[in-house]
């Protein structure tokens, strides 16, 4: 692993940027609305993008419940493509940007991200979801991954645009077979969109193969703060197949990223004590969450994926209370130093903007029953949810102050 703290390049950025757009409208229960205005916000921002036009979706799912879908409930997933304004003699460029995890939505945490005790096979996936191979893929018994990842990917690739087209469809049309001009695509996303952004890369890998399409796409992969997907053996297998085409850009102070290698799990009570003087620590409720995260991932042989890239991040110590420091800190840790190379107008107001419309959802959202008819609450409260808004403004107008 590469240890060394790097800043994020242009094109870094603009992957990021790809995958900060895609948390747009998240509280709204309307697909429809969702999808517009996803589809506004890239245009928007455009300028950013190389002009980048929507070429499939935005498509948004809703989970699926009693075998259809739950009207009342917000979207557990979205994707789109963007294709980059690039020249007539180039190669077409495009970027498929996967949503994270809705942070309002109880089924995408507890189905999508939390579902880690079991585990599937990987060859499962790639035979089971999406068309039927004309013949079996056989990668062994022993490549698994997370049953989390596994129904979160099942979504995605089934997910389809208004002409019914999966983004494996979309990409199969879009290519010219026969003609020896490939197209570039890009995948990125952050969190749970980036964890799925090696794992459906790796799918549309060998399913294209499988399609005898694989060798007019040059992919390229960028994953953002994206928990682990699978056990060594998939790990091993990611990195055979997927040599030199991806990259995951991780800050070691994100608790989202230690997910859920076993070793990295164990560090997550005492993670904020890394660098200087500073002391957080977990609350009771919050060592108690922490161990049961490690009871779901312990002797699975879950394992990070290679080419990890430290980026830049410092504890800034989030003092609201005693009682939701570490939580605050594990927002914060999250989201804000993958936009630390953004120029003003993007780390200031779009960024910041996304953090402060969740921190602002999740304080309404006080309370929730699961599936089981378990209680659910936050910790924060109204007050000290404010009073981290407040404090997330404060740090960007020092930090605009510093950089100006």
């Amino acid at each position: 692993m590469n240890n060394q703290q790097n800043k994020l390049n242009a094109k870094e950025n603009q992957m990021m940027l790809f995958c900060l757009l895609s948390y747009y409208g998240f509280a709204y229960k309307d697909k429809k609305d969702v999808q517009e205005k996803v589809d506004y916000i890239v245009w928007i921002y455009n300028r950013y993008l190389d002009y980048a036009k929507i070429s499939w979706g935005p498509v948004a799912a809703k989970p699926i419940i009693n075998n259809s879908e739950a009207e009342e409930l917000v979207t557990c997933a979205l994707m789109y493509v963007a294709k980059h304004d690039t020249d007539e003699k180039a190669t077409p460029e495009y970027t498929l940007a996967i949503r994270g995890t809705n942070p309002i939505s109880l089924y995408a945490w507890l189905c999508l991200d939390l579902d880690v005790k079991q585990q599937e096979l990987w060859s499962d996936a790639l035979n089971k979801f999406g068309p039927k191979p004309e013949k079996a893929i056989d990668v062994g018994e022993d490549i698994k991954i997370s049953r989390a990842t596994y129904s979160a990917l099942g979504i995605h690739v089934g997910l389809k645009d208004d002409e019914g087209r999966t983004v494996l469809d979309w990409i199969s049309n879009t290519i010219e077979k026969g003609n020896p001009k490939k197209i570039k695509l890009n995948i990125t996303g952050h969190s749970m969109g980036g964890v799925l952004s090696t794992t459906l890369g790796l799918w549309l890998h060998e399913r294209l193969a499988e399609k005898g399409l694989l060798q007019y796409v040059d992919l390229s992969i960028y994953s953002f703060a994206a928990p682990t997907a699978g056990n060594n053996a998939f790990v091993t297998h990611t990195e055979k197949r997927l040599r030199g085409k991806y990259k995951c850009y991780i800050n070691e102070l994100d608790m989202v990223t230690h997910a859920w290698a076993e070793e990295n799990v164990r560090k997550l009570p005492k993670i904020y004590q890394q660098k200087g003087d500073i002391q957080i620590e977990p609350i009771r409720a919050e060592l108690k969450t922490l161990a049961s995260l490690l009871e779901q991932c312990k002797d699975k042989k879950y394992q990070r994926l290679d080419s990890q890239q430290s980026i830049y991040s410092d504890v800034r110590y989030v003092s609201i209370g005693v009682r939701t420091t570490y939580l605050a800190e594990a927002i914060y840790q999250h989201i804000a130093p993958y936009l630390y190379d953004f120029d003003d107008a993007l780390r200031f107001w779009l960024g910041v903007g996304i953090v402060l419309d969740i921190l602002r959802y999740l304080a309404r959202s006080s309370a929730c029953t699961d599936s089981a008819g378990n209680t659910l609450e936050l910790i924060v409260s109204q007050e000290e949810m404010d009073d981290l808004c407040n404090f997330v403004k404060d740090e960007v107008e020092k930090q605009k102050e510093i950089d100006l």
